[in-house]
């Protein structure tokens, strides 16, 4: 996902932060002029922050930053990153859904170009801004203090309650309030749930099963929702094309009724 590149840069960029300053103080301390000369130290303190105790301290870096903002601002955080790469999800679901005419236009009718339905965006978002985001955020606190440590024992418990308990209503609860937002019916909401549902679940336990695993197992608890929000950029593309086709679903079952 988009945030799994910002994250790899923001560590990358801490390990040269590492190594600089480590070499800086190697040699200072042997009283060798750095190698780096006097204007290359002072682009390394401006690009490193390195300037002041303070500016050390503080790491003036985007991981840095979104670190302590989980700590300051948690929920708030991670509501806004939910906003961010649910709207990505759905533009992209959006464009495929768009790709996916394109190609089953067998009569090669002139489509329309693809223009981009702000609307179901801002529904997707804000849908995983208010309900989404905190959700999880309470749920995956409860779940590591209930069932706490990162022995494989543990970390099979935890994926088995999240995944096969707690997925299972959530999922249905999530599309049912984006279908009503939508202004379907809750007889429409119903058939679509039953038909959309379960295969949506079982592709759920096939994506999350084994990255849960992996996020218990090594993820501290702060950053679990932003390596979901990782692998979620996929997850949330494939649950908007999911809700988006669900419609088409039940157009077909009423015109056959």
């Amino acid at each position: 996902m988009m945030h799994r590149a910002v994250s790899q840069s923001c560590i990358l960029l801490h390990h040269s932060y590492q190594v600089a300053t480590r070499r800086i103080t190697t040699s200072l301390g042997s009283g060798k002029p750095p190698k780096c000369g006097g204007s290359g130290l002072i682009l390394a303190r401006r690009w490193f922050g390195v300037g002041s105790t303070s500016n050390v301290t503080a790491r003036r870096t985007f991981f840095a930053w979104y670190s302590k903002k989980l700590d300051t601002h948690p929920v708030t955080t991670k509501c806004i990153s939910a906003g961010l790469i649910s709207s990505v999800g759905n533009i992209l679901a959006q464009k495929i859904t768009h790709l996916q005419k394109e190609e089953e236009n067998e009569l090669g009718r002139e489509l329309e170009p693809f223009q981009l339905e702000l609307a179901q965006v801002s529904r997707f978002s804000l849908l995983n801004m208010a309900f989404v985001a905190p959700v999880l955020h309470h749920w995956y606190q409860f779940i590591n203090r209930a069932l706490p440590g990162t022995s494989l024992s543990r970390v099979v418990q935890r994926t088995f309650w999240d995944e096969f308990v707690f997925s299972p209503v959530y999922i249905p609860i999530f599309l049912g309030m984006l279908w009503k937002l939508e202004g379907n019916s809750n007889e429409n909401i119903w058939k679509m749930t039953k038909s959309e549902v379960p295969s949506i679940i079982m592709a759920e336990w096939v994506t999350w099963v084994p990255t849960m695993l992996v996020t218990f197992r090594y993820v501290p608890v702060k950053f679990q929702v932003l390596v979901i929000n990782v692998v979620g950029v996929v997850w949330q593309t494939f649950l908007a094309y999911m809700a988006n086709n669900a419609h088409k679903g039940n157009a077909f079952d009423d015109a056959m009724n």
